[in-house]
């Protein structure tokens, strides 16, 4: 957590920020807010405040309507789907796949066993064999994140750069190799014979199953093998590594299913009517809030209350942004700018296994 939260001037800068902010997610909410509220205030002004009669039959509809507003426990609601959704964002937080404990396995385990065997070959064919699971672990973590991370899915899409409906291998293949840091940091994911194995499962099953993560994860445990083999690593370590890569596996696996089943919409959708019933309900309710009534005068509206709708303004903000930020934070990895860089850890990935190229012989 890089952001400090007890001084005053932290306080106020996080007010005031855009990014992931409540303003953000209610931008459109409080511009419609506020189209209505004074395009009600001005009928209301114009044809209902100088009818003491009208203006009593009006106000005999909407007091049932406030009073009910009232009675409707919107502090369980939020509360309710507050906690859902914290659950499910902190879940995918804890268990979101990282890239470090099996990269730095990678780089513990292979490694030449024998003195006589840290020869200028043997460096070559360790490198090379740690190059290559290295590469298979980041295009599996590409693969899997393309199809629930918006900002990944936009950085690696092939329907955007080509402009084709339907993805194909050859075109994916090409968008995540010449991506700039996957050029700067390991020159490429994908060799021309890989690329050959993938266009044969798009032939036999479609580019669906071409692009799945679990195929690059086979090719590193395949890798591993032949680093037993060749000797460059133990037994012993050969276990470590393999459940390193699987741990791994489980993660993406978790992450799929985690975005794939969703929260059941029963909740979500009582819970919206709800609140966008009491969004509407407080523009209209609120003009008599403005309004004080005399049996000499009739009904008299307050002129600032009129220019600063403070109160439904407050309202909107407090009841309605924290809705929309627990909905937003159901999904956070489908959102634009979301509580997920995943571009960002995409990034760190790569240029810390590029810092694996240097050994220690």
């Amino acid at each position: 957590m890089r952001k400090r939260y007890l001084s005053i001037y932290s306080l106020w800068k996080l007010v005031f920020t855009w990014k992931l902010s409540v303003f953000r997610y209610l931008m459109h909410e409080i511009f419609v807010c506020l189209v209505l509220y004074y395009l009600v205030a001005g009928m209301f002004y114009l044809l209902i405040a100088n009818d003491k009669k009208l203006f009593h039959t009006f106000l005999a509809v909407i007091d049932p309507i406030n009073d009910l507003t009232q009675l409707i426990p919107y502090s369980f609601l939020i509360g309710s789907i507050i906690t859902i959704a914290l659950g499910r964002w902190w879940g995918l937080v804890s268990e979101f796949p990282q890239l470090n404990d099996a990269a730095s396995a990678v780089q513990t385990f292979i490694q030449a066993q024998e003195e006589n065997q840290k020869t200028q070959q043997m460096s070559a064919i360790v490198w090379d064999l740690q190059h290559a699971i290295n590469r298979y672990l980041n295009l599996a973590w590409i693969l899997s994140l393309r199809d629930i991370s918006f900002e990944i899915n936009s950085r690696f899409s092939s329907t955007r750069i080509h402009q084709k409906k339907v993805e194909h291998v050859k075109d994916v293949v090409q968008v995540i190799n010449r991506d700039s840091v996957v050029m700067a940091t390991l020159g490429h994911l994908i060799t021309a014979s890989e690329l050959e194995l993938m266009r044969d499962i798009e032939i036999k099953l479609g580019s669906g199953a071409a692009l799945e993560y679990w195929l690059p994860l086979e090719w590193a445990l395949e890798v591993c093998m032949k680093a037993a083999t060749l000797g460059c690593v133990s037994a012993a370590n050969l276990g470590n590594l393999i459940n390193a890569i699987k741990k791994l596996q489980s993660r993406l696996e978790f992450i799929t299913y985690a975005s794939t089943f969703n929260m059941p919409l029963v909740y979500p959708q009582c819970t919206l009517l709800l609140y966008y019933g009491y969004y509407f309900t407080l523009i209209i309710c609120h003009q008599f809030d403005r309004f004080s009534i005399s049996e000499e005068e009739g009904p008299r509206v307050a002129g600032w209350e009129l220019l600063l709708p403070i109160v439904p303004f407050t309202r909107v903000l407090a009841w309605v942004g924290t809705f929309k930020m627990g909905l937003s934070l159901i999904n956070p990895l489908t959102e634009k700018k979301g509580f997920f860089p995943t571009n960002e850890i995409l990034d760190r990935n790569l240029r810390g296994m590029n810092k694996f190229r240097s050994h220690s012989w």
